[in-house]
């Protein structure tokens, strides 16, 4: 499913008149059983309108018959790195509106925002589909694919954290910013040679782009914190790429592991012989939830060990707490022992936590990267990688023998 593309253009000027004149004609030309299937819309006609409907436009043509992911959260208009003809959001919904209403679209209303669980989450998000009608109408007015051009769409998005509003923000090009632009513009149109199909959904993905989102954690480097891509194959997935079934392969605790390797030059394991998470008498998920929602995102062991107490009272996880042959405090203990030489790095915040996270995607995706200069198409999810089979050796061991470039320890307050 794609993102609604605010970089989109059309050397196309639609005016009232001419839009009035093609709406009609595709109305009345496009009949069911005697039924209008089409409305015209004459109530389309300030210049604020047209230029939405125009962007509106190239969005339905370039991706035809898919589910367009948008946003009708009523929110200030976003900066011109994000939306380069700041066309306003209640812009964008009024004539989208108007398009459903008139039956050019189809048009689905998104959650509520407060149900919000991640970021990058297209649950939450509207959906707007083409129709035949709205192609013609397209067509009548002059934009068809060969008239749309798309004007520098970046990678990277930097929002405030959730807190403060999680708003996109504007931010200066540095050198890494200029780094991960170069990296993830290549990735992408390495992904876009193949065929990529998930088998639970029928969906191809086409046109990916993938946008890492930063957050606002007041620092004097401002892309230092997260750096997640979602969407996508991020959901219920069977995927095939060109054809071929796939395996998933994945970093047995990634933050941990990364993090060591990030730090140590070695990685905590090197394959799946060894589960990270496994501590005797107490179930892995435990463990896990521990160490990742709660060691790393906590200021101090107090605090870890009332969110962790929190999390076993959900039904969840209550009856794995009591099946547990050690307490919350002994637990503590093993894990602090197991990873010792990391002990200094848990209790430190939610924005440590993030700039772990940055550690981590940073280090995945110059895999990803890496694995394309290879010709191998690896698709990220979260903390693993999606490769065909006949790809899985040549993947792992990528995945275990890639050198990260310095620049990431050069930014890194863990390393200066």
């Amino acid at each position: 499913m794609p993102y609604f593309n605010f970089h989109l253009n059309a050397d196309v000027e639609i005016t009232k008149h001419p839009l009035h004149v093609a709406s009609k004609e595709v109305s009345e030309s496009l009949l069911d059983d005697g039924v209008y299937v089409y409305d015209d819309l004459s109530s389309i006609k300030i210049r604020s309108q047209l230029k939405s409907l125009r962007l509106i436009l190239c969005n339905l043509i370039k991706y035809p018959n898919q589910a367009i992911l948008y946003s009708r959260q009523h929110s200030e208009t976003l900066p011109q790195r994000y939306n380069p003809q700041q066309i306003g959001i209640k812009r964008i919904i009024s004539v989208a509106d108007k398009l459903a209403d008139a039956g050019y679209i189809k048009n689905k209303t998104g959650d509520n925002a407060y149900k919000q669980k991640e970021d990058n989450s297209h649950a939450l998000k509207s959906e707007m589909i083409s129709t035949d009608g709205v192609i013609l109408l397209a067509e009548k007015l002059g934009i068809v694919p060969e008239s749309i051009s798309e004007d520098n769409h970046c990678h990277l998005m930097y929002r405030e954290t959730l807190p403060n509003g999680g708003k996109l923000i504007d931010f200066k090009e540095t050198e890494y910013s200029d780094h991960i632009e170069k990296l993830m513009s290549e990735y992408c149109a390495f992904l876009n040679q193949h065929t990529i199909i998930n088998l639970k959904s029928g969906e191809q993905y086409v046109d990916i782009h993938l946008t890492r989102t930063y957050r606002n954690w007041k620092s004097k480097y401002p892309l230092l914190y997260g750096g997640r891509s979602g969407g996508y194959w991020h959901q219920k997935r069977e995927i095939t790429i060109d054809g071929e079934a796939t395996v998933e392969l994945d970093y047995n605790a990634s933050i941990l592991n990364n993090l060591h390797k990030f730090l140590f030059d070695s990685y905590l394991n090197t394959g799946r012989d060894i589960d990270l998470y496994h501590i005797e008498g107490v179930d892995r998920k435990l463990v896990k939830i521990l160490i990742t929602r709660c060691m790393i995102n906590s200021e101090s062991r107090s605090e870890s060990s009332a969110r962790f107490a929190f999390f076993c009272d959900t039904d969840e996880y209550k009856h794995l707490k009591k099946k547990s042959k050690l307490s919350t405090s002994e637990l503590v203990d093993a894990v602090e022992e197991k990873f010792a030489l990391l002990k200094d790095y848990f209790y430190k915040g939610k924005d440590r936590a993030e700039h772990y996270a940055w550690i981590d995607q940073n280090h995945l995706f110059f895999i990803a990267h890496k694995a394309a200069l290879n010709g191998i198409c690896a698709l990220t999810v979260h903390d693993s990688f999606i490769v065909k089979e006949s790809d899985k050796d040549t993947m792992e061991m990528l995945m275990y023998s890639t050198v990260m470039p310095e620049i990431y320890k050069r930014l890194s307050p863990l390393t200066n």
